[in-house]
C-alpha cells in the first residue's frame, strides 16, 4: 500500500496501530476485546510503501509499552469518545463517531462500537499502551477502569505479529473519527 502516516481526526498510521493492538488484544485476552486506542504521539515514523521491515517497527515503536485492556462502562466509551472529539481524535479502532460542534464545543455523536450504538449500561474492553492506562496523556475515562489487565505483549510485538499475520497491510481511512471543523 502507500505511506502510512499520522493524521487528525483520522490517519493510516493510526488505523494500522490500533488494528494491530486490537488483534493482537484478541489473540490473548481472555474475553473478546471491543475497541482500541492509542496516541499519535507515541507513533514515530511514518511507514513508506513496500515491505515492512522489523526495524521499522522499532523506529515506529521504540519504547517498550505493553498492552492494557481496560473494562470501561457505556457511559465511559460516550465520555471518552467526548473527549477524544474535543481533542481533534487519536487513532482508535473497532468503535467509531462523528464530530458535532454544539455550542461552540466539539462534541461525538452517532458513537457505535462494533457498528451498534453504546449501550450505556453495558461493559466494554479496550485496549490501549500501558502508558495511557497509566495516566500520560490519557483521556480522563480511562483513568478510572471498571478493570484492568496488562497483557505481557510489547507494543512493538503486536505490530510485528500483525504483520506476519496479515501480509499485506491495507491500512485506509474508513470514517472512523469524521467530521469537525478546525480554524
Amino acid at each position: 500500500t502507500g505511506v502510512l502516516s499520522k493524521a487528525w481526526p483520522e490517519g493510516t498510521l493510526g488505523n494500522f496501530a490500533t488494528d494491530a493492538m486490537l488483534w493482537a488484544a484478541n489473540e490473548r485476552a481472555s474475553e473478546p476485546v471491543d475497541m482500541a486506542l492509542t496516541n499519535n504521539g507515541g507513533l514515530r515514523v511514518p511507514i513508506g510503501p513496500g515491505p515492512i521491515t522489523v526495524g521499522q517497527m522499532y523506529e515506529l515503536m521504540p519504547f517498550e509499552n505493553m498492552l492494557s485492556v481496560l473494562t470501561l462502562s457505556g457511559a465511559q466509551v460516550v465520555a471518552l469518545a467526548n473527549e477524544l472529539a474535543q481533542w481533534r481524535g487519536e487513532p482508535i479502532a473497532g468503535f467509531s463517531f462523528r464530530i458535532v460542534s454544539e455550542g461552540g464545543e466539539r462534541m461525538a455523536a452517532d458513537i457505535l462500537v462494533g457498528g451498534d450504538p453504546v449501550e450505556p449500561e453495558r461493559e466494554y474492553l479496550l485496549v490501549t499502551n500501558d502508558y495511557l492506562a497509566n495516566g500520560g496523556e490519557a483521556p480522563g475515562p480511562i483513568h478510572q477502569p471498571l478493570a484492568r489487565q496488562d497483557l505481557p505483549i510489547l507494543l512493538r510485538d503486536a505490530f510485528i505479529g500483525y504483520v506476519r499475520d496479515q501480509g499485506v497491510v491495507h491500512a485506509e481511512l474508513e470514517g472512523r473519527i469524521s467530521g469537525g471543523t478546525w480554524p
